[in-house]
């Protein structure tokens, strides 16, 4: 296939090329050919009558150099062609899929394997994770095997084959096993008593921002007796409260309210609950139960108001 490069009268040097080959500006590759035959022909001693030592060199070394720079020229303008053509090409495929929604989109999180939501994704994720550390373990024992024995590929993979065949043996001769304890304990009735047979099981209630193995946790710590500190606390905190109050309502009955000692005694108490108070406060993680301090004043008249109602009632 021929390829016709535009006209050269904007090169000089590559007219000089066309002269000397004597062939048109707007040469093509075939005409390129031609000319450089018909030019080295024209030049050939038998030709043009000449001595064989008669021959001009450095007229040969023209045309050859002309035909190289043009042959140089046309392919480096195919070239040019061919990636414009390429780009334009490009430029229409851009186009045609510039609003095509891609449906080969991978996630970003777990190299992009599963496919669904975020927890089933991640459990497949999990199951490819251990599938690949079994094979790359099998594939660390074969070489171990390999390393320490003689034996060839086939003969590996058999051993590993009748490996597995007898665990898969043995599993399945368990399950059996166990599947036949239990059917036999059905046909005795054992599981006809059980607590909660022939009922539904129990509807837990729902928390929208708790997950189902947090809130199991919480059950399972709870069934067991497990308390947070700041419920242990509180309870502590509450009881005091109700000590202090109880003994000001006593020595405020019997007048003793006003001795140093016994006041004395009161303030380490205060002192106490107020420490219970602040600790509480900061492990709480409900702002709105936090608690203030307690005021010996303020206690003490509430104790002598309660006192004076008791007297007036009586």
């Amino acid at each position: 296939m021929s390829t016709t490069v535009p006209s050269l009268s904007s090169h000089p040097m590559d007219n000089k090329c066309c002269d000397i080959l004597k062939i048109s500006y707007d040469f093509n590759e075939t005409q390129l050919r031609d000319g450089y035959l018909e030019s080295c022909r024209r030049a050939h001693p038998d030709v043009t009558h000449q001595h064989k030592n008669e021959v001009n060199g450095e007229e040969f070394t023209a045309i050859k150099s002309a035909y190289n720079r043009l042959k140089q020229y046309l392919k480096d303008n195919e070239m040019k062609s061919h990636s414009n053509a390429e780009q334009m090409e490009e430029e229409k495929d851009e186009g045609r899929h510039k609003h095509r929604v891609a449906q080969h989109r991978q996630y970003l999180t777990m190299d992009g394997i599963g496919c669904g939501t975020h927890s089933e994704r991640q459990k497949y994720f999990q199951s490819h994770r251990l599938i690949e550390a079994t094979d790359r373990v099998n594939e660390f024992q074969i070489n171990q095997i390999k390393s320490n024995t003689h034996l060839s590929e086939n003969e590996l993979i058999s051993v590993k084959n009748s490996k597995y065949q007898r665990k898969t043996k043995v599993k399945q001769g368990f399950d059996r096993l166990v599947e036949d304890l239990i059917q036999e304990s059905m046909a005795k009735g054992d599981f006809d008593n059980l607590s909660g047979y022939g009922k539904p099981l129990k509807s837990r209630p729902e928390y929208p921002y708790l997950d189902a193995t947090t809130f199991k946790l919480n059950e399972i710590l709870i069934n067991n007796g497990f308390v947070p500190e700041w419920v242990l606390l509180q309870k502590e905190i509450r009881d005091l409260k109700n000590d202090i109050k109880a003994q000001l309502m006593a020595l405020k009955s019997k007048s003793k309210l006003d001795n140093v000692i016994e006041k004395q005694k009161l303030e380490e108490k205060f002192k106490e609950v107020n420490k219970m108070i602040e600790k509480y406060n900061r492990i709480v993680p409900i702002l709105h139960t936090q608690q203030i301090h307690m005021n010996i004043e303020k206690e003490i008249q509430k104790a002598e108001d309660r006192v004076n109602k008791e007297v007036m009632f009586c």
